[in-house]
């Protein structure tokens, strides 16, 4: 006796195979892949954990002894800093020198040279970041007076910015 196999078990049957061998060719990429990504930093790593065992070493030898296992790692910066240092500082000194308030994307302009329609979202935000944290250390220190822009909801970007100015006679 012979029997049929129902479309819809033929489809799975055939879907399941599909998804078989689309699993089988994703895993041979990501093992062709970690092998790459092994190749290209375990020499590196190899490098860095000999210079860490070299330090450790003296450290033990040294006669104020340190235990090197309670030392917390630092990240180290991923980029170069945007500005030299002060820059920041100088360029919105020189911007708001002539006493009137000025928006903040005025002043990330003067800084940067960088306009939010001309540039990427992500880096611009980054410079809009320093700027901005910069601006609120001289806040903080008086060195600048803000007026806030108005209330988010349903308005746009222009009209809810900061004002800032030097304070009278605080400034530079």
């Amino acid at each position: 006796m012979t029997w049929k196999t129902p479309s819809s078990l033929k489809w799975l049957i055939c879907k399941h195979a599909r998804q078989q061998g689309e699993l089988a060719r994703l895993e041979k990429e990501l093992a062709e892949k970690k092998e790459q990504l092994d190749q290209t930093y375990s020499g590196p790593i190899n490098k860095v954990q000999e210079a860490i065992k070299s330090i450790e070493a003296v450290m033990r030898l040294h006669e104020m002894s340190v235990d090197p296992d309670i030392i917390a790692p630092v990240a180290p910066r991923l980029y170069e800093p945007l500005f030299k240092r002060g820059e920041i500082t100088r360029s919105l000194y020189k911007a708001m020198s002539n006493g009137q308030w000025v928006r903040t994307d005025e002043l990330i302009a003067a800084v940067s040279g960088l306009y939010q329609q001309d540039t990427q979202p992500k880096y611009f935000r980054y410079v809009r970041h320093q700027v901005r944290s910069r601006l609120f250390g001289l806040l903080r220190n008086g060195k600048v007076e803000r007026k806030a822009g108005g209330s988010r909801i349903g308005k746009d970007q222009s009209e809810t910015q900061s004002f800032w100015r030097l304070t009278p006679g605080r400034g530079i």
